[in-house]
C-alpha cells in the first residue's frame, strides 16, 4: 500500500504549521539581527533538503535562485551563517522541539494517515514503535557541557584518549510492509544536570517512555528492542507507561528465561509449538524450515516477580550444491533468533 499525498500534509502545509509552532519559542537572545525563527526553521531545511553541510546552507545566501527556494519552501526571510545556525540552535532547550514532533503526527492522525501502520497482534490493532540509539557526534578534541566521555584507544594503539560523544535514543513508528517511517521525538543522551555519571540508553528509555505516553496517552503501541533491553526492570518501567513491547531475548543474557522455558517444554506444560516450511531461493532452490516455539507467563528472573510471554525461533535452510568440485553436496545453515513478548502469544502474529 502506497503513502497517498494529502493537500494538508504536503511538505509546505506542514511547514508552515511547524513555522507557526517555532515561532512562539522564548529567543535566546543571541542573534538580534534574525528572527529565531528563521533560524530554526534553516535548521529544519538542511534536514529536509539533505544539505550536506551547515557551510553550502552559508553559500545559499548569496544564491538568488537557492534564496528563492528557502523563502518558498521554509518561508525563510532570512538566511543565517552556519556559525549563527550553530551558536543559536545550540541554546534552544531540547524540549522545545518535542512538540513540533506531536504537531506533524497529530497532523498525519487527523488525515487518517496512521491507519496504514496499524499492525494486527491477534487480539487488537496496534502501532509499532522501533528504538534503537545511535551516535550523532565523537571528537577528542571539540565539546560541551552536555558531551558523554569514554576513554577510547588512538589509531595508533598506543594510549587511550578521553572521546567526548553526543548520542540519541529515536524512536518511529514502523511496519513490515511499509518502506516509510514516522520519527517520533528522540530523546537525548546526553550530560544530565547535577549528575557526575554519564547519562546512558537505558535511563534515556526511561524518559523516553514517559514522553511517549505524555504526547500520546491513548495510543496502543508495541515497543521494539535489542538485547539490551532484556532485563526485568525495563519490561517493568514499560508496564508502568502500559507499553507492551517484543525484545530480543540472549541466553547469556537472560539465562532463567531459557532454563524456564526447557523445563516447560520438558514437562508438557502449556508449550506450543509448530513449523513453516517453504522454498526460496532464484537459481538454487533451498529448503528453509523455520520452528516456532512458545510459551505464555514465563518468570525472567529467579525471583518470579517479572513474567513474559516467551517465543523462541529457530531457522535451518538446506539446499544441495550444484556445481563445483562440491556439487551434490548438501549444506545446511541454521540461525536462532530468540524475542520475549508481553502479548497473549497467537499464530497469527508469529506468521506475521
Amino acid at each position: 500500500m502506497k503513502i497517498q499525498t494529502r493537500k494538508n500534509l504536503n511538505i509546505q502545509a506542514l511547514n508552515r504549521q511547524l513555522r507557526a509552532h517555532f515561532a512562539k519559542i522564548k529567543d535566546p537572545g543571541k542573534v538580534k539581527s534574525l528572527p529565531l525563527v528563521d533560524i530554526i526553521m534553516s535548521g529544519l531545511a538542511v534536514f529536509q533538503l539533505k544539505i550536506p553541510s551547515l557551510l553550502l546552507l552559508d553559500d545559499m545566501r548569496s544564491e538568488p535562485l537557492a534564496h528563492k527556494n528557502l523563502k518558498r519552501l521554509f518561508d525563510i526571510k532570512q538566511v543565517p551563517s552556519d556559525t549563527q545556525l550553530r551558536d543559536v540552535l545550540d541554546r534552544v532547550p531540547t524540549d522545545e522541539f518535542r512538540n513540533s514532533f506531536n504537531l506533524v503526527f497529530h497532523s498525519l492522525q487527523k488525515d487518517k494517515a496512521l491507519e496504514q501502520f496499524k499492525f494486527f497482534d491477534g487480539h487488537k490493532d496496534q502501532y509499532l514503535v522501533s528504538c534503537d540509539a545511535t551516535g550523532i557526534f565523537g571528537s577528542t578534541n571539540i565539546k560541551c557541557d552536555y558531551c558523554l566521555a569514554k576513554l577510547q584507544k588512538s589509531k595508533m594503539m598506543t594510549e587511550k584518549k578521553l572521546h567526548y560523544h553526543h548520542q540519541l535514543l529515536a524512536a518511529s513508528m514502523v511496519h513490515p510492509k511499509q518502506k516509510t517511517v514516522i520519527p517520533l521525538c528522540p530523546e537525548p543522551i546526553i550530560q544530565q544536570d547535577g549528575q557526575a555519571k554519564n547519562d546512558c540508553e537505558i535511563n534515556a528509555a526511561k524518559r523516553l517512555y514517559y514522553h511517549l505516553r505524555a504526547a500520546h496517552p491513548k495510543l496502543p503501541m508495541i515497543l521494539l528492542q535489542d538485547g539490551l533491553y532484556s532485563t526485568g526492570a525495563n519490561v517493568l518501567e514499560l508496564k508502568k507507561h502500559n507499553l507492551s513491547f517484543i525484545i530480543v531475548a540472549k541466553q547469556d543474557r537472560c539465562k532463567n528465561l531459557f532454563f524456564g522455558f526447557d523445563k516447560r517444554k520438558e514437562g508438557l506444560k502449556d508449550t506450543v509449538e509448530f513449523t513453516n516450511t517453504s522454498i526460496i531461493g532464484d537459481k538454487t532452490k533451498k529448503t528453509r524450515t523455520r520452528t516456532y516455539s512458545y510459551v505464555n507467563a514465563l518468570p525472567m528472573t529467579g525471583k518470579g516477580d517479572v513474567a513474559v510471554n516467551f517465543i523462541k525461533f529457530k531457522e535451518a535452510i538446506e539446499w544441495i550444491i550444484d556445481s563445483g568440485r562440491k556439487k551434490g553436496t548438501n549444506k545446511k545453515k541454521k540461525s536462532n533468533m530468540l524475542g520475549s513478548l508481553i502479548l497473549k502469544l497467537a499464530k497469527i502474529i508469529l506468521k506475521k
